[in-house]
Protein backbone atom coordinates (compact mmCIF):
# COMPACT_ATOMS: atom_id res chain seq x y z
CA UNK A 1 0.00 0.00 0.00
CA UNK A 2 3.09 2.30 0.88
CA UNK A 3 4.26 1.87 -2.97
CA UNK A 4 1.66 3.59 -4.77
CA UNK A 5 1.85 6.71 -2.37
CA UNK A 6 5.37 6.75 -2.52
CA UNK A 7 4.62 7.05 -6.11
CA UNK A 8 2.70 9.66 -5.81
CA UNK A 9 4.76 11.57 -3.89
CA UNK A 10 7.66 11.46 -6.38
CA UNK A 11 5.14 12.98 -9.12
CA UNK A 12 3.94 16.18 -6.79
CA UNK A 13 7.60 16.78 -6.21
CA UNK A 14 8.06 16.63 -9.88
CA UNK A 15 5.47 19.15 -10.25
CA UNK A 16 6.82 21.47 -8.05
CA UNK A 17 10.14 21.51 -9.18
CA UNK A 18 8.83 22.00 -12.68
CA UNK A 19 6.46 25.04 -11.48
CA UNK A 20 9.68 26.74 -9.92
CA UNK A 21 10.63 27.15 -13.57
CA UNK A 22 7.77 28.81 -14.61
CA UNK A 23 7.61 32.38 -15.57
CA UNK A 24 4.39 34.08 -14.98
CA UNK A 25 4.10 37.09 -17.51
CA UNK A 26 1.04 39.52 -16.81
CA UNK A 27 -0.73 40.36 -20.16
CA UNK A 28 -2.88 43.20 -19.19
CA UNK A 29 -2.74 45.53 -16.51
CA UNK A 30 -4.99 48.44 -15.05
CA UNK A 31 -3.50 51.84 -16.69
CA UNK A 32 -1.76 50.22 -19.58
CA UNK A 33 -3.34 52.15 -23.26
CA UNK A 34 -5.47 54.48 -21.16
CA UNK A 35 -7.60 51.89 -20.02
CA UNK A 36 -8.74 51.66 -16.44
CA UNK A 37 -9.48 48.38 -16.33
CA UNK A 38 -9.47 45.09 -18.35
CA UNK A 39 -11.78 42.11 -18.14
CA UNK A 40 -12.83 38.73 -19.70
CA UNK A 41 -9.58 37.84 -20.88
CA UNK A 42 -9.59 34.64 -23.69
CA UNK A 43 -6.40 33.54 -25.40
CA UNK A 44 -5.90 31.30 -28.68
CA UNK A 45 -2.60 29.85 -30.49
CA UNK A 46 -2.55 30.66 -34.13
CA UNK A 47 -1.19 27.46 -36.36
CA UNK A 48 2.29 29.49 -36.35
CA UNK A 49 2.59 29.41 -32.60
CA UNK A 50 1.90 32.90 -32.17
CA UNK A 51 -0.56 33.82 -29.10
CA UNK A 52 -3.37 36.05 -29.34
CA UNK A 53 -4.35 37.44 -25.56
CA UNK A 54 -7.87 39.59 -25.84
CA UNK A 55 -9.77 41.07 -23.02
CA UNK A 56 -12.58 43.93 -22.85
CA UNK A 57 -10.90 47.34 -22.52
CA UNK A 58 -12.78 49.13 -19.77
CA UNK A 59 -12.74 52.88 -19.59
CA UNK A 60 -13.66 55.53 -16.17
CA UNK A 61 -14.75 52.38 -14.08
CA UNK A 62 -14.47 47.69 -14.09
CA UNK A 63 -18.09 48.07 -14.58
CA UNK A 64 -20.35 46.53 -17.43
CA UNK A 65 -21.08 49.37 -18.65
CA UNK A 66 -17.69 50.82 -19.51
CA UNK A 67 -16.93 48.16 -22.21
CA UNK A 68 -15.49 49.82 -24.89
CA UNK A 69 -13.22 48.29 -27.11
CA UNK A 70 -11.85 44.51 -27.44
CA UNK A 71 -7.99 45.12 -26.83
CA UNK A 72 -5.68 42.77 -28.16
CA UNK A 73 -1.86 41.77 -27.02
CA UNK A 74 0.28 39.40 -29.46
CA UNK A 75 3.78 37.17 -28.31
CA UNK A 76 5.78 35.15 -31.05
CA UNK A 77 7.96 33.93 -28.46
CA UNK A 78 5.22 31.54 -26.69
CA UNK A 79 4.36 34.42 -24.08
CA UNK A 80 7.92 36.01 -23.07
CA UNK A 81 6.81 39.03 -24.08
CA UNK A 82 3.82 40.54 -25.60
CA UNK A 83 3.10 43.88 -28.26
CA UNK A 84 1.91 46.93 -27.51
CA UNK A 85 -1.80 46.72 -27.07
CA UNK A 86 -4.13 47.58 -29.77
CA UNK A 87 -7.96 47.61 -30.08
CA UNK A 88 -9.09 45.12 -32.72
CA UNK A 89 -12.99 46.56 -32.11
CA UNK A 90 -14.99 48.78 -30.89
CA UNK A 91 -15.27 52.61 -29.70
CA UNK A 92 -17.10 55.07 -27.10
CA UNK A 93 -20.27 55.10 -29.93
CA UNK A 94 -20.48 51.35 -30.86
CA UNK A 95 -18.95 49.46 -27.76
CA UNK A 96 -17.64 45.77 -27.56
CA UNK A 97 -17.19 43.04 -25.68
CA UNK A 98 -17.05 39.15 -24.42
CA UNK A 99 -14.28 38.49 -27.37
CA UNK A 100 -14.15 34.77 -28.10
CA UNK A 101 -11.18 34.40 -30.46
CA UNK A 102 -11.10 31.42 -33.11
CA UNK A 103 -7.96 30.37 -35.00
CA UNK A 104 -8.19 27.63 -37.43
CA UNK A 105 -5.39 25.82 -39.73
CA UNK A 106 -5.18 28.81 -42.36
CA UNK A 107 -3.64 31.36 -40.39
CA UNK A 108 -6.73 33.38 -40.29
CA UNK A 109 -7.79 34.44 -36.64
CA UNK A 110 -11.56 35.82 -36.19
CA UNK A 111 -12.64 37.43 -32.70
CA UNK A 112 -16.22 37.62 -32.27
CA UNK A 113 -17.76 40.08 -30.15
CA UNK A 114 -20.91 41.51 -28.86
CA UNK A 115 -22.03 44.70 -29.17
CA UNK A 116 -23.28 46.03 -26.41
CA UNK A 117 -25.89 49.00 -25.75
CA UNK A 118 -23.53 51.42 -24.33
CA UNK A 119 -25.45 51.16 -20.79
CA UNK A 120 -27.93 49.02 -20.23
CA UNK A 121 -25.40 45.83 -20.73
CA UNK A 122 -27.61 43.74 -23.16
CA UNK A 123 -25.88 43.05 -26.00
CA UNK A 124 -27.50 43.93 -29.70
CA UNK A 125 -26.13 41.72 -31.94
CA UNK A 126 -23.02 39.91 -32.96
CA UNK A 127 -19.82 41.47 -34.63
CA UNK A 128 -16.53 39.52 -36.03
CA UNK A 129 -13.04 41.36 -36.44
CA UNK A 130 -11.09 39.27 -39.04
CA UNK A 131 -7.76 38.69 -39.14
CA UNK A 132 -5.29 37.12 -42.25
CA UNK A 133 -2.06 37.79 -41.10
CA UNK A 134 -1.71 35.65 -37.72
CA UNK A 135 -3.25 38.72 -36.07
CA UNK A 136 -0.95 41.23 -36.88
CA UNK A 137 -3.50 43.74 -38.62
CA UNK A 138 -7.62 43.61 -37.91
CA UNK A 139 -10.74 44.26 -40.02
Amino acid sequence: MGFPVLGAVKRAVLLVSLCEMCLAVRVFTAGDAGVTCFRIPAIVATPTGALLAFAEARHGSCADDATREIALRRSTDGGLTWSAIQFVAGNASLPVGNPYPIADATRVALVVVLHADGGSGVGTGNGVARSADDGATWT
